[in-house]
């Protein structure tokens, strides 16, 4: 059987399975006796991107079919500083996931600027509880009263979220 690795958001965790996306994504979200079922986001990682990054030898003992035949579902490889470790050209896919199983595959792409609308405003959400950082020539007491006007184009002093 084959040997997935997957990235979760959460909790933000490296996992090996031997389950195929769709599976997997199933199994996350639909519940076990460990997990409450909910929506999941999840991408795919290159094993062989990230072989120097992982205990390949435990990985290899702890991902194997069950007695019964059936295939190994989880094994947590890493749950400490995942998302920074994890080079951007080792992800693959993203999956979302509904509280009922069915997954939905966002294949990688490269970005094509040239049809981004020209002054058009853009919403982004926080898809990982991971703490942003801001980098800003301004004080801090300058950034905490000028919190909410940040993305305002006419403020004095800019903030940029990294």
């Amino acid at each position: 059987m084959s040997k997935y690795i997957y990235l979760t958001c959460t909790p933000e965790a490296l996992v090996a399975s031997m389950l195929p996306p769709e599976g997997f994504g199933l199994y996350l979200s639909t519940g076990t006796k460990k997990r409450n079922k909910s929506q999941t986001i999840f991408f795919e990682v290159d094993l062989e991107k990230i072989e120097d990054l992982i205990d390949m030898d435990s990985l290899n003992k702890r991902c194997v079919a069950k007695e019964d035949g059936s295939p190994k579902s989880s094994v947590y490889l890493s749950v400490y500083r995942v998302l920074e470790t994890i080079p951007l050209d080792a992800l693959k896919s993203l999956y979302l996931t509904t509280d009922h199983g069915v997954v939905l595959e966002l294949k990688r792409a490269k970005y094509d600027k040239s049809k981004e609308l020209k002054g058009a405003l853009h919403l982004y959400q926080e898809l990982d509880p991971v703490t942003p950082l801001v980098a800003s020539g301004a004080s801090a007491v300058s950034i905490s009263q000028k919190t909410y006007r940040r993305f305002d184009p006419d403020c004095d002093s800019q903030a940029f979220l990294c």
